[in-house]
């Protein structure tokens, strides 16, 4: 299944060709060549998919046509179909709406997503069109995002698994000399709450004509409550494509404690414009944050759940023993050469907390974990995906640009050894012998015989000539035939300079973005001539470390 081509043609209603289609013999080619490119054919791949189309009423009134498709392997399950509404009868209907949509699970990538898009709709004579998209995904893209009618015009949305939604919109007239348009639409991020609506006119013809809007964007924080929403209108009057008279005004509203609205009004006659600022404050400076928390009852409670406390093998090991099942026990089983991993997914650990949700920490700004008096060494720092803006003050810019999710540490991973014990790969082989008993005293020089042979045998390992020989060189030759290696980097982030993008120092690099703005604020908290002269890029943007000397 290609979900995402599949997700583009319910917009495009090409996805309609093969949800029951008409005149099949006839449009045998094009039916063909979608299933091509919607399904197409791949080795040991196999799509089971049931469909039906349903009907209600006589005649007609709503009708749906369902498919459910499950792709073997991975187990990937998609539900596509077309929803028809016709009132009070499709032969002459006064209300049409019908809606392409696509919902998916994703086994292989973890996610969850739905897409629905309006197409020839209408109620009466005002046609409907406009998008909607869910999508939820965890492990190790963590995200949430929800949107009827696209985004905020400054929002920059994570990677979508389909298009981006367009404007819910209305057109109440929609002619060469008349048009009368209204749109909307909703948001919801792990960042943000965002919504606007706008609503255009225009009227006349090339020689003479009047057109206008008016609109706003709104974007939403819950502690403290505030608000910001821009406000644009304009009128405008053209003779020949020249402006006769126009009147603009652009401002932006915040609140509620106190309000606060800032902008320009501007008039224009013919050659001439005037210009009105305006700025106004009122309302009573009122504290809308909520009370503070303790963090420190609620990760103590995180680490002591014996979920979050795991025992197993890393990954580089290889046993070559066999174990014996262990009877079902409340205690943790630790092997050996394992690893004790203890994580949990309510705090970031390492990341200065401006909050925790919408209430700000009370007992502690910076939790670590340390590892004291114990057998045990620290091997790793275990990761795991956090919503930013639930523990970080971002400004409106940072709430549209920042990424919604991010790996930051979690917990730790321990063992008897900071270094682990590696060995090759296991090869299991059938050994025929005899065994031949004479007598015990035979027996026991035998065996001190084997355990002093064993001793010059690992002693003599590392340069015989088995292991120098040119076969064997060339076996494992062919496991690298390459000296030169591509080596995949997870995204990082570098505090860099605002010039040249060279990073501050060897200390810039960062695996989260909001690790990079700890670092940035306590640069400019030490030395406040930076605070215009570093920002946080992606670390493949930045120059090369010697360029910053």
């Amino acid at each position: 299944m290609e979900l995402e081509v599949i997700a583009a043609g319910v917009r495009t209603g090409s996805i309609n060709s093969i949800m029951f289609p008409d005149n099949i013999i006839e449009n045998a080619p094009r039916i063909i060549s979608d299933l091509r490119q919607f399904f197409p054919p791949a080795q040991d791949v196999f799509l089971i998919g049931p469909m039906a189309k349903l009907g209600w009423g006589t005649p007609t009134l709503v009708s749906a046509s369902l498919g459910i498709i499950v792709e073997i392997p991975p187990g990937n399950i998609a539900i596509l179909g077309v929803l028809k509404v016709a009132l009070p009868d499709e032969d002459a209907a006064l209300i049409i709406i019908q809606v392409s949509f696509i919902g998916a699970l994703e086994v292989d990538k973890q996610r969850l997503w739905f897409y629905a898009s309006l197409y020839d709709s209408r109620v009466i004579f005002l046609t409907i069109d406009g998008d909607m998209g869910l999508l939820i995904a965890w492990g190790n893209d963590a995200n949430f995002v929800i949107s009827v009618g696209g985004f905020h015009p400054s929002f920059k949305p994570p990677p979508l698994p389909f298009p981006s939604p367009n404007r819910i919109a209305i057109n109440i007239l929609n002619t060469s000399f008349a048009r009368i348009r209204v749109e909307g639409y909703f948001a919801v991020t792990s960042n943000t709450v965002q919504f606007g609506a706008k609503a255009e006119v225009y009227f006349g013809l090339s020689a003479f004509n009047i057109s206008g809007h008016v609109g706003f964007d709104a974007l939403f924080q819950f502690s403290p409550f505030y608000f910001i929403i821009t406000i644009s209108a304009s009128f405008d009057v053209k003779v020949f494509g020249v402006g006769l008279f126009g009147v603009h005004m652009r401002g932006e509203l915040e609140g509620t404690s106190p309000w606060h609205i800032e902008g320009e009004g501007s008039i224009s006659l013919l050659f001439w414009d005037i210009d009105v600022p305006f700025s106004h404050t009122w309302g009573e400076d009122e504290n809308t944050t909520l009370p503070s928390i303790d963090i420190m009852p609620l990760i103590t409670a995180e680490f002591e759940k014996l979920d979050n406390w795991t025992a197993e093998l890393p990954t580089s090991n290889q046993l070559l023993v066999s174990l014996r099942a262990i009877e079902s026990s409340s205690d943790l089983i630790l092997h050996p050469v394992g690893v004790l991993r203890v994580n949990q997914r309510a705090i970031p650990l390492d990341l200065d907390l401006d909050k925790i949700g919408n209430q700000k920490p009370k007992d502690a700004k910076r939790l670590t974990v340390e590892v004291i008096d114990t057998g045990l060494a620290k091997v790793a720092d275990t990761k795991e995906s956090f919503a930013t803006a639930q523990y970080k003050n971002l400004s409106d810019a940072n709430k549209l640009s920042a990424p919604s999710y991010e790996k930051q540490n979690a917990g730790i991973e321990l063992s008897v050894s900071n270094q682990q014990l590696k060995s090759s790969a296991a090869v299991k082989r059938v050994v025929r012998y005899e065994q031949n008993i004479i007598d015990n005293n035979f027996v026991s020089l035998l065996i001190r015989f084997v355990a002093i042979g064993a001793e010059f045998f690992n002693h003599f390992l590392g340069r015989n000539a088995a292991s120098k020989s040119a076969l064997s060189a060339s076996y494992k030759a062919q496991k690298a035939p390459v000296e030169q290696k591509v080596i995949v980097k997870e995204t990082g982030y570098v505090v860099a300079s605002t010039m040249n993008n060279s990073p501050h120092s060897q200390e810039a690099y960062f695996a989260s973005h909001a690790q990079a703005q700890d670092f940035l604020r306590a640069q400019v908290s030490q030395s406040p001539g930076l605070q215009d002269s570093l920002h946080v890029i992606p670390s493949a943007e930045a120059a090369p470390l010697q360029e910053a000397a």
